[in-house]
């Protein structure tokens, strides 16, 4: 968490003091929780010359209790050939505390916005690899043999792509629907059956300036299927009049380090 709060220190002074602060409540399981989480952040953005925007993104978790989680990312976003017509590319640190367990990732994301469709892709790293958390079964038998099981948490990489469309309903209010697959493996090969191909569907309206509620649902063999209700509340804050209409796009991603519990077996 450390690092968090310094990324986001020595991140800050290549920003304007111009953005938005967000509150999110996310109702039911997703990707590697059982349970919702709350969720609280701020987007900080600094709109450049020729359309380009520089923006950073910090969102802290609380996924239940003495289970945190959070990130950093910076990104830039550039107009194409109209202003709805983006090209953006990103970059997150992500955190998670879980049984007293610490699990980081890196993540590398491209977006591409235009009138028709927009396209996200995401790609999610572990920098630390299987921590085994310390809880060891003794299973004896006749004639003194016994076996070990030693429960490990494995965090997975993973690839995820959505394509999605927005409809206007009329003044601020649309509806964006976007569908997409992902795939998760973790990073060691002896737990190579963890590995998952999963799809989601997502369906977000913005109710009013201030007010989104999204409803997202994926399924895959892990997780299975995965409902949830996302309610966002944000309020801009610095600069004059309304902001560049590169900054109104938070970036989507997984935020949660999906981790799999798993077990090693010894003799």
């Amino acid at each position: 968490m450390f690092r968090l709060i310094l990324l986001l220190l020595l991140s800050t002074s290549l920003f304007a003091n111009e953005g938005f602060g967000h509150l999110t409540y996310v109702a039911g399981k997703g990707r590697g929780y059982t349970d919702g989480y709350q969720a609280g952040g701020v987007s900080i953005f600094n709109p450049g010359d020729c359309g380009s925007l520089r923006f950073l993104e910090l969102q802290m978790m609380r996924i239940s209790p003495g289970r945190l989680a959070g990130n950093c990312g910076i990104g830039w976003r550039r107009t194409l050939h109209t202003a709805e017509d983006m090209l953006g590319l990103n970059f997150f640190y992500d955190y998670r505390r879980d049984g007293g367990v610490d699990f980081q990732q890196i993540g590398l994301g491209m977006e591409y916005f235009n009138p028709i469709f927009d396209l996200r892709m995401n790609s999610y790293l572990p920098i630390v690899r299987n921590r085994g958390i310390e809880e060891v079964t003794i299973i004896e038998y006749e004639g003194e043999e016994s076996e070990v099981t030693t429960r490990y948490d494995a965090p997975y990489w993973g690839l995820d792509v959505e394509f999605s469309s927005i409809l206007k309903v009329g003044g601020i209010h649309s509806i964006l629907v976007g569908v997409g697959p992902y795939f998760y493996d973790t990073t060691c090969s002896c737990y190579a059956a963890d590995a998952l191909l999963g799809g989601m569907f997502r369906l977000k309206a913005q109710v009013s300036a201030t007010f989104t509620a999204e409803v997202l649902m994926t399924y895959d063999r892990v997780f299975h299927f995965a409902p949830q209700g996302i309610f966002t509340w944000r309020k801009s804050f610095g600069g004059k009049g309304p902001p560049c209409c590169l900054s109104n796009i938070r970036v989507f991603r997984n935020p949660v380090i999906v981790i799999s519990g798993n077990h090693a077996l010894y003799d």
